[in-house]
C-alpha cells in the first residue's frame, strides 16, 4: 500500500542537502531508484522525467528510465529512448550497454 507521508519525509530527508529545492542530478536519481526499490513505478517514473526535463542528456538517468520501460515492458518506449542516447552519447560504454538493449529487445 502506498504512504504518501512516507514518501514526503523521503522528499524531505533527500532535499535537507540539496540548495537548488531538488533540481539537481542527485535529487532525481536518488528519490528515483529508492521509489523503484520500494516498487513505486509510478513515483520513479516521475522524477527521471522531471530529471529529464532538466538535464534531457544526463545518460544515467535516461539508462534508469530505459531499464524501467523495460521491466514495465513497454518496449517502444524503450527503445525510443535507447535511440534517443545514441543520438548524443559518444562514450562507448553507453553507446554498447544501448546498442545490446536494442539486440535484446528486437530479439524478443
Amino acid at each position: 500500500m502506498v504512504n504518501p507521508e512516507i514518501d514526503d519525509e523521503i522528499q524531505k530527508i533527500v532535499y535537507k542537502d540539496i540548495s537548488d529545492n531538488g533540481n539537481n542530478c542527485t535529487y532525481g536519481l536518488v528519490f528515483g531508484n529508492s521509489m523503484l526499490i520500494k516498487e513505486r513505478v509510478n513515483t520513479a517514473f516521475e522524477a527521471y522525467k522531471t530529471r529529464l526535463g532538466i538535464y534531457p542528456t544526463d545518460t544515467e538517468t535516461n539508462q534508469n528510465l530505459i531499464a524501467l520501460y523495460i521491466k514495465l515492458q513497454n518496449y517502444p518506449k524503450a527503445i525510443e529512448t535507447l535511440l534517443y542516447v545514441l543520438t548524443f552519447s559518444t562514450e562507448p560504454k553507453i553507446m554498447l550497454w544501448c546498442y545490446e538493449r536494442l539486440v535484446d529487445l528486437y530479439v524478443e
